[in-house]
């Protein structure tokens, strides 16, 4: 199941990260569906994308060593979404979040926390 993750995130992480690099017109476009204009805040995101989406290639190799990755990614989604329904009253694509959701909840129960969580890892 982690590895799915990670190919996963290889890919579309990847794909939506260099679309928000290299043509925040297409991001705004495509990612944002025209909620926001183009700005220097979708080349960010982008760059944190394509950070998780180059980790997942080691995370396929080294699967469980690189399960934090998918934490954090889970946590700045849970964040993002959190955020927007409740302080930005939804100005998030619908869409969006909604697929941040349902990503989410496949990272939460994918991650082997158990594993992550044995005393002898946290030392």
């Amino acid at each position: 199941m982690l590895k799915s993750i990670y190919l996963i995130n290889i890919f579309v992480a990847g794909l939506l990260g260099f679309i928000s690099v290299f043509n925040d017109e297409l991001a705004s476009i495509v990612v944002y569906q025209k909620v926001f204009p183009p700005n220097p805040v979708m080349q960010l995101i982008g760059s944190l994308w394509i950070a998780i989406a180059a980790t997942s290639f080691i995370g396929i190799v080294y699967p469980l060593k690189f399960s934090p990755i998918l934490i954090l990614q889970f946590f700045y989604q849970t964040i993002w979404v959190i955020v927007n329904f409740t302080f930005l009253k939804n100005t998030i694509p619908l869409a969006l979040s909604i697929a941040l959701i349902i990503w989410s909840c496949l990272i939460l129960f994918s991650v082997p926390w158990k594993y992550l969580f044995k005393e002898q890892h946290l030392k």
